[in-house]
């Protein structure tokens, strides 16, 4: 996560890893293993956050922060309040951690059930606004016949709301992080996802926001696309054959 998320948004968060490998190299922000080679993939596997979604907006960050102070009962800085949403998020996303023991954490308070609700209510409302671009990318992937995987570091209320979406419906496989209890950038989780698409890891493409992610899917065989913007979806199209 983003240090400048404490100042005005909330991005999905996940864990750094490092030692890629160098046989390969990110150019134009596709993974490739010779920057010469023409390299094309047949399936693909789509985070959520940053790629199907946008950032919160502020306003959003600016509600979750009130209500969690609310429960706090103490004018604590947003920056604590939201450092301490990311300290505990993976283990959230995991399926480690409940919904009010996760906000008990992210509070250092005890929320009643109702406002444990009313934070996951507000905490989903500030990432369910789509990016129509790559709704509409995913609709012409899958008109096209290419088979999907949706990946997402999440905890079950999410994952649950992601499913119910229409968009949804674009994707053969969903696999969420906390009912499998593996986290991006953990290799197991990449494994686990082509194995359900049917499909060799060289075969597949993972778009993801995070290049920490990208270097996961990499350090498996996959190919990876950086999402820095819609023009990843123009290199998405590039390899796909």
């Amino acid at each position: 996560m983003a240090n400048s998320a404490v100042n005005s948004s909330i991005r999905l968060s996940e864990s750094a890893v490092s030692g890629a490998s160098t046989a390969s190299t990110m150019r134009a922000g596709v993974t490739t293993v010779d920057q010469n080679a023409s390299v094309t993939v047949t399936h693909l596997v789509v985070d959520y956050g940053q790629v199907i979604c946008t950032e919160q907006p502020v306003p959003d960050v600016d509600a979750l922060v009130a209500a969690l102070r609310a429960v706090n009962g103490a004018d604590e800085t947003r920056a604590r309040l939201l450092d301490r949403y990311w300290q505990f998020r993976l283990a959230y996303d995991r399926g480690d951690l409940g919904d009010r023991e996760y906000w008990s954490l992210v509070t250092a308070a005890s929320p009643t059930p109702e406002q444990a609700d009313e934070l996951v209510r507000l905490d989903l409302a500030g990432w369910s606004h789509l990016r129509p671009e790559s709704v509409a990318a995913l609709s012409e992937f899958a008109g096209r016949g290419v088979p999907m995987a949706l990946l997402s570091n999440t905890s079950e209320q999410h994952a649950a709301w992601m499913s119910a979406q229409p968009w949804a419906s674009s994707f053969a496989v969903h696999v969420f992080s906390c009912r499998l209890r593996v986290v991006k950038p953990d290799e197991a989780i990449f494994r686990h996802t082509v194995a359900a698409l049917g499909c060799a890891p060289s075969d597949a493409a993972m778009v993801d926001d995070r290049a920490e992610n990208v270097a996961g899917a990499r350090a498996v065989g996959m190919l990876g696309v950086h999402f820095t913007g819609p023009q990843a979806w123009d290199e998405v199209r590039a390899l796909l054959r």
